[in-house]
């Protein structure tokens, strides 16, 4: 299922990524004997963004 903006919690900031990568551990993760047991997974969480929107004034 898809998420949308209107998912996420009141405060989050918007981010649009230009890169991303996935570590050895990701891999595992995709493995069909891997621990993870709810999909969809998204693997990755090492990225370089931009802020695109955010209530937080910091950004």
């Amino acid at each position: 299922m898809p998420f949308t903006l209107a998912d996420l919690p009141e405060g989050d900031a918007t981010i649009k990524v230009a890169y991303s990568s996935i570590h050895y551990k990701d891999g595992l993760a995709t493995l069909p004997k891997s621990i993870v047991k709810n999909y969809p997974m998204v693997p990755g969480i090492d990225l370089a963004r931009t802020v695109a929107d955010s209530s937080n004034e910091s950004f």
